[in-house]
């Protein structure tokens, strides 16, 4: 197992579809550091004549980016964005810690074929919002600390 220094909490930003952005995120397997690379760059890689037209900030980064992608890419691994299915379990997974009457009001007042969109607003209305996200937040840490046992990485504190 990979023992690393890994600062979760940027992991979990950069896991995030709400926080990354479009672009693609990587763990140094020899640090624990993360490489992020807009998506810019990763077309410019895939077609030279988009290099030309990145900005000279980005021309410097595709030289990273490249090593992460090509070059060294048994050194890094890809980290995915946070699957809907987990971030709808950490909603459900709240509502359980929540007196009876709380989950069952919130939950039936939840639109559950887009949970996404709907959780948040009822949670704002029961002003219980930030104590979700904090719920939430150490949920889906430890989801990413079991995704990188899974990938033979443990999490040095």
């Amino acid at each position: 197992m990979n023992n690393l220094n890994i600062d979760l909490d940027l992991m979990l930003e950069l896991s995030l579809s709400e926080t990354r952005g479009e672009g693609e995120c990587y763990l140094n397997l020899n640090d624990g550091e993360f490489s992020y690379i807009p998506q810019s760059i990763i077309e410019a890689l895939k077609d030279e004549s988009k290099f030309d037209k990145l900005e000279s900030w980005e021309k410097e980064l595709a030289t990273e980016a490249e090593d992460v992608t090509m070059n060294y890419s048994d050194n890094y691994l890809y980290i995915p964005l946070i699957d809907e299915s987990i971030l709808v379990n950490s909603m459900k997974s709240y509502l359980d810690t929540l007196s009876p009457n709380d989950k069952n009001e919130i939950y039936s007042k939840v639109d559950w074929s887009n949970p996404l969109l709907t959780f948040n607003r009822v949670l704002i209305n029961k002003d219980k919002l930030d104590e979700f996200y904090t719920f939430r937040d150490e949920f889906l840490i430890n989801h990413l600390i079991d995704w990188l046992k899974e990938n033979n990485i443990s999490v040095v504190k």
